[in-house]
């Protein structure tokens, strides 16, 4: 009896503590995911209201995501100063310490994460971004999608890069309703 009550016990500890070392990893990478989504929700806010240049930039060497926005060193003096970029301490940090940056597309083309400068202008509308990350051996993907009007960045499981191209989207020629308003 005290056999059975021992087993029972175990099995039940065991099924409490397997599920969180075997998701471990995929938490990791969802927490990484979404500080990707929070550095870009405030980039986008940021680029909103105000009309300094800011760029979105990754560091390899300390593995992460940060933004730095453009400075002038005296604002007080006549013609504003020398401008510099600076890094943005308004701004999150995204950490991605044991994460592995994917693919980064800035409006649908592939960026080079390793050498990563989106800048946000002033003059021109801010680009959509989409950042995919993953744990080392690429086992879970997280996709952070950022549209050019959007204010808040999507967080979704898995890699959106290799999704069904033409899902919800209707061809109005093709359904012959090319002379038809929508």
């Amino acid at each position: 009896m005290e056999l059975i009550v021992v087993v029972v016990l175990l099995t039940i500890s065991a099924g409490l503590v397997l599920p969180r070392i075997v998701g471990g990893e995929d938490r990791k990478v969802r927490a990484g995911a979404e500080r990707v989504g929070e550095l870009l929700s405030a980039l986008a806010r940021r680029d909103a209201m105000l009309s300094q240049p800011m760029v979105l930039l990754y560091d390899a060497s300390r593995e992460r995501l940060y933004g730095e926005v453009l400075l002038r060193d005296d604002a007080s003096a006549v013609g504003g100063g020398e401008a510099k970029w600076r890094e943005d301490r308004l701004l999150p940090e995204a950490s991605l310490q044991g994460l592995k940056v994917v693919s980064v597309q800035a409006d649908g083309a592939e960026l080079d994460a390793t050498n990563l400068r989106v800048e946000f202008d002033q003059f021109s509308p801010r680009p959509a971004l989409r950042v995919v990350i993953s744990d080392s051996r690429d086992r879970y993907l997280w996709s952070v999608d950022m549209s050019a009007s959007s204010l808040q960045a999507a967080v979704v499981s898995g890699d959106v890069r290799t999704a069904g191209a033409g899902e919800g989207v209707t061809d109005l020629d093709e359904a012959g309703l090319s002379e038809s308003g929508w």
